[in-house]
C-alpha cells in the first residue's frame, strides 16, 4: 500500500537525517581539569617515592619490563580516576604490579593513592576522565582470531603479557571499560610500542577484538600452599648464622643466578636475601628467609648489613628493577658482595622451587 502523506514522510526523514548527523558531531573540547594544586604537589613526591622507578620520572613508561606509560595523554583520556585507583590500591596479581594500600601491607592509604591520582591528570590538565558509554559487542571468534594475529606477540596467548602488560588481570578486568579498551585498540598509545589499529582494522575488527578482550578469563595466581612466617628481626636477618659463607660468582659484577641461590640454600650457606618488593608482595610469596625490604626504603638497609664479607641477595619480580635499587645502594655504601637475583621470583615459583607466605601483623 503506498504511503498517503508523502509531506510528512519529508519532514520525518529530514527530522531523522539531522539526527544522525547531529549524533556524529564531534563534541567542543573539555575544559581543563581544575586540581588541588597542593595535593598534586604531594602526589608528585609520593609518584617519585614509589612509581618513578617502574613507570618513569613523568610516566613515560618502560623503565622497567611491561610497565605501561601512565602519564601518557592517550591513557589519561580514558582511565578513570577509579580504574587508575584500583590499579594503584590492589595491583595486578600475578604481575610486577604490587598492591601498595595499606591494608595488603603496602605503605598508601586512600588519600595518598588519591594524591598520586591528581599528580598523573596535572600530566595532561586539558584531558578530562572518561565516561563510560556502554558495552561494546562484537564477534568474539573473529576476535580470537584477530588478537591471535596481532596481540598475542606482545599481550601472551591469553593475555598473560609478555613486552607488553597483561590484559587477564583479575583487576584489570574487573574496572576497565569497553571505552577504555576499544579506544586504546584503535588509537593506540603515542610515544609507546602500543600503536594504534584504526587505520588497518575496521569498526567491526576492533568492536570483536574489544570484546574479546572483555572475555578474558580472569588469570588466578595462586602459589602453591606454603608455611606462613613472619618477617625476622632487623638484628637477625642472616641466614643460617652458623653455616659456612656463601661465596656467589656474581656475572658482570650484578647477577647471580637463581639455581646457585637454590643451591646455597639448600647447602645451609649463611648470607642475606632481601625481597625489594613492597611488603605487600613479600606477604603474598617469597623465597624462605627473604627479608621484606623493599627498595624505597633501601638507605635504611646499610646499618643492618653487619659484616662486609657477607653476601647480600637482593630479588623482585620486574626482574632487575626494584632489585637493583636495593643492590645500588650497597655498592655505594662500599659492600660490593651484593647482586641481583638474575632471573626473579616468579622464575623461582614457575620452577617449583619452595616458597613461605609472610605476616605482616
Amino acid at each position: 500500500m503506498p504511503f498517503r502523506y508523502p509531506f510528512y514522510g519529508v519532514v520525518i526523514g529530514f527530522f531523522l537525517e539531522a539526527c544522525a548527523k547531529e549524533e556524529v558531531q564531534s563534541a567542543p573540547p573539555p575544559p581543563p581539569v581544575v586540581l588541588n594544586e597542593e595535593e598534586v604537589q604531594q602526589g608528585a613526591s609520593l609518584y617519585a617515592k614509589y612509581c618513578a622507578l617502574c613507570h618513569g620520572a613523568r610516566g613515560e613508561g618502560y623503565a622497567a619490563d611491561r610497565a605501561p606509560a601512565i602519564g601518557n595523554r592517550d591513557f589519561l583520556r580514558v582511565a578513570s580516576d577509579e580504574f587508575i585507583h584500583e590499579a594503584i590500591a590492589e595491583g595486578h596479581p600475578g604481575t610486577s604490579m604490587s598492591a601498595w594500600h595499606r591494608r595488603h601491607g603496602g605503605p598508601l592509604d586512600d588519600p595518598a593513592i588519591r594524591a598520586i591520582v591528581s599528580f598523573l591528570r596535572s600530566l595532561a590538565r586539558d584531558e578530562v576522565q572518561a565516561t563510560d558509554r556502554g558495552r561494546v559487542y562484537g564477534d568474539l571468534a573473529r576476535g580470537a582470531a584477530l588478537f591471535a594475529l596481532h596481540c598475542a606477540e606482545c599481550h601472551g596467548k591469553e593475555g598473560e603479557g609478555g613486552s607488553g602488560p597483561s590484559l587477564n588481570s583479575p583487576v584489570f578486568l574487573r574496572t576497565v571499560s569497553d571505552r577504555f579498551v576499544r579506544d586504546t585498540i584503535a588509537r593506540g598509545r603515542r610515544n609507546t610500542p602500543m600503536e594504534g589499529w584504526d587505520a588497518r582494522l575496521s569498526s567491526e575488527e576492533i568492536d570483536a577484538l574489544t570484546a574479546f578482550v572483555r572475555s578474558l578469563k580472569p588469570r588466578a595466581f595462586d602459589p602453591p600452599p606454603a608455611p606462613t612466617r613472619k618477617p625476622p628481626p632487623l638484628d637477625a636477618i642472616v641466614l643460617n648464622p652458623e653455616g659456612p659463607l656463601a661465596d656467589f660468582e656474581a656475572r658482570e659484577g650484578l647477577f647471580v643466578s637463581g639455581e646457585e641461590v637454590k643451591r646455597a640454600l639448600d647447602q645451609g650457606k649463611r648470607f642475606i636475601l632481601i625481597d625489594a618488593r613492597p611488603p605487600s608482595d613479600w606477604a603474598k610469596g617469597h623465597i624462605p628467609g627473604a627479608v621484606p625490604f623493599p627498595f624505597y626504603d633501601a638507605e635504611a638497609l646499610i646499618q643492618y648489613i653487619k659484616a662486609s664479607e657477607l653476601w647480600v641477595i637482593a630479588y623482585c619480580a620486574c626482574p632487575h628493577g626494584a632489585s637493583g635499587r636495593v643492590v645500588d645502594a650497597l655498592h655505594r655504601a662500599g659492600h660490593k658482595r651484593a647482586a641481583i637475583l638474575d632471573e626473579g621470583i616468579f622464575w623461582w615459583i614457575e620452577k617449583g622451587y619452595p616458597i613461605e607466605m609472610g605476616s605482616l601483623e
